[in-house]
């Protein structure tokens, strides 16, 4: 696993849109980007925790999912409010492998050509979302397992 803050700083140098990556685009790209590590090498490829959120949408009755990362001790992400721009303070750096960068960059590559609704659609069908109750932290380990019994062999 590596560290949250080296994850970032490899999606911001690499996302071939940064004017694009806000603070809430790069967390569904870290969350896929675990999800699918998950599925793949069976286990997440940053230390995040994640949970399902419901929040009200503003203007709307109807409610939307959204995914959060528990951020762990130490960490603090920083938005410039008037860029939109963010950085990660703490923790040292862990270096990325091959198979890391390439699980990141498969991500880069379909979520920066999704538009931001699309993005979220993609999210929202991750079977961690589809399948979990609000505020329920994510184990996407075991979520995982459990998909490539049960469904991965059907693809």
């Amino acid at each position: 696993m590596v560290a949250f803050q080296r994850a970032v700083e490899y999606i911001k140098g690499h996302y071939p849109q940064p004017d694009q990556l806000t603070e809430d685009r790069l967390f569904a790209v870290l969350y896929l980007i675990d999800w699918k590590s998950a599925i793949e090498r069976k286990q997440p490829l940053t230390d995040l925790l994640w949970q399902i959120e419901r929040v009200p949408e503003p203007t709307s009755d109807q409610k939307k999912v959204v995914i959060s990362a528990i951020q762990q001790p130490g960490y603090e992400l920083q938005v410039d409010a008037s860029t939109g721009h963010s950085r990660v303070i703490g923790q040292t750096i862990d270096n990325l492998s091959t198979e890391d960068t390439q699980v990141i960059d498969f991500v880069i590559q379909s979520a920066s050509q999704k538009s931001w609704p699309d993005l979220l659609r993609l999210v929202y069908s991750t079977f961690p979302v589809m399948t979990q109750p609000k505020h329920a932290p994510l184990d996407l380990v075991a979520l995982a397992d459990k998909y490539n019994r049960e469904y991965r062999p059907w693809l």
